[in-house]
């Protein structure tokens, strides 16, 4: 099974950015670690192994849809792209909710737009649009 927190069996909660507060997406993209970006610089020091310092002065990475890992208020999160959407999966969280399960493209992961009856991590209320 995927898509669980190994820890707790508890399963992630899975959330499109669009159900999200705009500031809080905004802190969630902006205060996590950008995976990618971490790997891409590991590449470069290998690369210019020396000349790294110069190299990074000049860094010209760019990710269209980068993948950021953090914790924000005691929830451990990760971003994810479903067809150029922002979403987030929520891997570990003081809240827990009943929602149905996600389709296909995240196996296991509980929807947290959808009310249901599988045991998920979830978000604070007060991280949720209004209206």
């Amino acid at each position: 099974m995927s898509n669980y927190n190994e820890k707790t069996g508890i399963r992630f909660g899975y959330i499109s950015s669009n159900l999200l507060d705009s500031d809080i997406v905004d802190e969630l993209m902006s205060n996590g670690i950008d995976i990618y970006y971490q790997e891409y610089m590991k590449e470069m020091e290998e690369l210019h192994g020396d000349d790294f310092d110069e190299y990074r002065a000049s860094d010209d990475y760019y990710q269209e849809e980068p993948i950021i890992e953090g914790k924000l208020e005691g929830v451990t999160y990760s971003s994810s792209w479903l067809g150029g959407a922002l979403n987030f999966f929520i891997i570990e969280s003081s809240v827990i909710v009943n929602r149905a399960l996600c389709s296909p493209c995240v196996p296991n992961a509980g929807d947290l737009g959808t009310e249901g009856g599988f045991e998920c991590y979830g978000v604070p209320i007060a991280w949720l649009r209004e209206g």
